[in-house]
């Protein structure tokens, strides 16, 4: 499979300053490229506003966010999170506390696939007026 490189321009305000933000995207990755300001100077940026700066990305690239009941894989206990997705792809997610979860955790990958499973049950739910799909998977 190939994957492309996509550059996108965004436009954020980090402390009241607005500021332009140039991103190479990749399939599960960002890099940022350029962070000028409305004169086009270029800005440097500290570790606190790249961070900043990573979090207006991941909402812009993922709008929309739903939360999911799933269970804890390194706690055993079950935590209601935010997943931050496009529809079909899963961004950031956030425990209920407000952390975010490190995209390669056991948690992050059990929390995803419990939004798949969720969606697919609302799309079987919706389409599925007759019941026969519920009846055929034993919902």
């Amino acid at each position: 499979m190939k994957t492309f490189n996509i550059v996108r321009t965004f436009f954020i305000d980090l402390d009241g300053e607005p500021l332009k933000v140039e991103a190479e995207i990749r399939h599960a990755a960002y890099t940022i490229l350029h962070v000028t300001d409305h004169d086009g100077c270029t800005v440097f940026v500290d570790a606190d506003n790249l961070d900043e700066i990573e979090r207006a990305i991941d909402r812009a690239l993922y709008p929309e966010t739903v939360s999911v009941n799933a269970a804890d894989p390194e706690s055993g206990l079950s935590d209601t999170f935010t997943v931050h997705h496009d529809g079909d792809n899963v961004g950031p997610i956030f425990r209920s506390g407000g952390s975010q979860i490190p995209y390669s955790s056991p948690v992050y990958t059990e929390v995803a696939e419990c939004f798949a499973i969720d969606r697919r049950w609302a799309m079987v739910e919706e389409s599925d007026v007759q019941g026969y799909a519920r009846r055929a998977y034993g919902w």
